[in-house]
């Protein structure tokens, strides 16, 4: 059946999402999530045509404003490639987006829709049209200082021992080694080999695309932000200075401790809430307390309840993940995460939401009867009143 305009089937409503991998993570960061999300937004939504992008594989290394620049980019040629579309023809603007990073990749997201707004004129609308940036355990305020306590108590005792640039490396080689950060190194090194011995051979390396190299074998490694993070916590200096290939990275990283820059990001968001109508949202994980751990735990830091934008940050309970490492890396694997299902409800709830506002119903109308989501999907996402985790200020 063709999907043309006027033709039967034809859906007029294009909703475009677009994920984002965060530290040495890659375009399988995400797994079937995304597939899910989007079947469950056409089947719930009659009129909807979505199309899923995941961001390729960027280098996450050097500054973070770099990588902003080419999502960006990359972002206006994918946008302007969709609503040009055979059978659409309804032109710039017609398309909405839903921006959506894991880890830092929420980071980068926030500055990406904080570029498009600065370019555009306040009395025009937004292209690309982002309507919603949802992050998935995005350290908005930084890590949470458990999340060293823990990762480094198991690889080395105590973090306290991370007195000087080689004990603090030392702690960082087996944590870093069991989260994929040894993987890519090898990985450097094999590709520096191989293109010597291509040379030797009277051959020419094979080229890569700029989203291509260390970063397409990080699979699995995104959480090593928590170990690389905790060293620098303890010893920034010695470490940027230490470990010349670390400290690439580091570059790239140390945005979670610029507490500063946080905020103003933070503040950036609120804006666009208030200016723009960007919704945003933060789902972050939380494990319950437990024989061993007498609070609940936290991958990254989560605003005072004081805060008006506290309101916009969502558990995502996890209670088979064995730390928060493990449940930041399995986020988004029904195996690794025994919310998983209610995430996914979650996250089409927030969107459906979006879309009412467009104009945009749900099946049986503007009333949007919630249950035929659920239904999809399965049991609800609970309030979290009586779940909310330690809250920390900052």
């Amino acid at each position: 059946m063709q999907n043309e305009k006027g033709a039967e089937g034809y859906k007029p409503d294009l909703l475009v999402l677009v994920w984002v991998h965060g530290f040495k993570g890659n375009e399988v960061t995400f797994e079937g999530f995304p597939s899910r999300i989007v079947r469950i937004l056409e089947d719930t939504h009659p009129s909807l045509h979505v199309q899923s992008h995941v961001f390729p594989a960027y280098e996450t290394r050097g500054e973070l404003s770099a990588a902003t620049e080419n999502f960006v980019e990359w972002l206006a040629t994918k946008v302007v490639e969709l609503e040009n579309g055979a059978g659409r023809g309804r032109g710039a603007g017609s398309a909405r987006v839903v921006l959506m990073g894991h880890s830092m990749g929420g980071l980068l997201i926030a500055d990406a829709t904080s570029r498009i707004a600065a370019t555009t004129r306040i009395e025009d609308p937004m292209w690309p049209n982002v309507v919603a940036t949802l992050a998935f355990d995005t350290p908005y305020l930084g890590l949470h200082p458990h999340v060293f306590k823990h990762g480094f108590s198991t690889a080395a005792g105590h973090v306290e021992t991370a007195r000087t640039a080689a004990s603090a490396l030392a702690m960082l080689s087996p944590v870093a080694a069991g989260l994929g950060w040894g993987k890519a190194k090898e990985a450097e090194e094999r590709q520096k080999k191989e293109a010597e011995e291509a040379r030797a051979r009277g051959q020419q390396p094979q080229p890569t695309s700029w989203w291509q190299g260390k970063a397409a074998v990080g699979l699995g490694a995104i959480a090593v932000a928590g170990a690389a993070a905790g060293a620098a916590y303890f010893r920034r200096e010695d470490l940027a200075t230490g470990w010349k290939w670390g400290s690439e990275h580091m570059t790239f990283v140390r945005n979670l401790w610029d507490a500063k820059a946080l905020r103003d990001r933070l503040d950036r968001i609120a804006e666009l809430q208030n200016s723009r109508n960007v919704t945003f949202a933060n789902f972050y994980t939380c494990l319950p307390a437990s024989g061993t751990h007498l609070t609940r735990r936290t991958f990254a830091i989560i605003p005072s309840p004081s805060e008006a934008i506290a309101t916009h940050w969502m558990p995502a309970i996890n209670t088979v993940a064995k730390d928060e490492v493990n449940a930041h890396m399995g986020m988004f694997n029904p195996r690794n995460n025994d919310g998983f299902y209610d995430l996914g409800l979650a996250t089409v709830r927030i969107i459906a939401e979006r879309l009412e506002e467009e104009g945009i119903h749900r099946a049986g109308g503007a009333s949007g009867d919630a249950q035929s989501v659920s239904e999809k999907m399965g049991s609800g996402l609970g309030s979290g009143t009586a779940d909310d985790p330690v809250l920390v200020d900052v």
